[in-house]
């Protein structure tokens, strides 16, 4: 490698860190989502109200409880309250079945959608 073409590789790497090398690596909010199982139908999440797979709702690892977010794919559009946390590792958002449903078809099981977070709760003071 010449010394002109490692000199470029590293500015090309220096704004990536920048910028997020997250960014760099992998598409922003690319997720795999799954649905929640009917055995949590009816159980408190963890913030405390009672899950529905009827409601538009998610349970997530990373973001915080109230958050709104949007998940698209193909073209369709949801969205949903982050009500619950996740405890699968690959799978980064479970929806409830109303919201899969809207997406896909329940036979899929998992699917990879853009998750894009529309508003974050309102801190109490």
């Amino acid at each position: 490698m010449s010394y002109g073409s490692k000199i470029v590789l590293f500015i090309i790497l220096m704004i990536c860190v920048a910028y997020d090398l997250s960014r760099c690596v992998k598409p922003a909010g690319a997720e795999t989502a799954t649905y929640y199982h009917d055995f949590f139908h009816g159980k408190r999440s963890a913030s405390g109200e009672r899950f529905s797979q009827y409601k538009m709702t998610a349970a997530h690892n990373a973001l915080p409880l109230g958050t709104i977010v949007e998940v698209s794919r193909g073209g369709r559009k949801i969205r949903v309250k982050i009500t619950d946390r996740s405890g699968m590792g690959r799978r980064h958002i479970d929806l409830s079945k109303a919201a899969f449903k809207k997406l896909a078809p329940l036979s899929r099981g998992a699917i990879k959608v853009e998750v894009k977070v529309i508003k974050y709760p309102v801190k109490k003071k």
